[in-house]
C-alpha cells in the first residue's frame, strides 16, 4: 500500500498518516474477526467455559486489544519514517 506524498510534512503528520493507515487497516480486521467468530458461535460454544460466545465485553476487550496490538506493531515504522531525511527519500525516487 502506497502513502500520500506528504511534501513539506512536519514529523507528527508523517507518523499521523503512518499509525491512521495502520489503525485503519486493524478496523477492518477486527470486524471481519468479529463477524467470523459470529459465524463460528457454535464451534465456541464447545470451547467456553461460563461464558457464551456472543457475550459483549468479551468480543469488546478482544477486538480493543487487536487494535491496540496493531497501533503497536505500526508505532516503530512510524517512527522510522518520520526520522527519515526528506533530502535523501527525494534523491532515492
Amino acid at each position: 500500500m502506497r502513502l500520500p506524498k506528504r511534501l513539506g510534512c512536519q514529523r507528527s503528520g508523517v507518523i499521523l498518516v503512518i499509525l491512521g493507515s495502520g489503525a485503519r487497516l486493524a478496523a477492518v480486521g477486527c470486524g471481519l474477526g468479529l463477524l467470523g467468530a459470529v459465524a463460528a458461535s457454535r464451534l465456541l460454544r464447545s470451547f467456553l467455559f461460563e461464558v457464551s460466545p456472543f457475550d459483549p465485553s468479551v468480543l469488546a476487550i478482544s477486538a480493543i486489544a487487536m487494535l491496540l496490538l496493531a497501533l503497536a506493531a505500526s508505532a516503530l515504522p512510524a517512527r522510522r519514517a518520520s526520522s527519515t531525511d526528506p533530502m535523501l527519500a527525494l534523491r532515492g525516487e
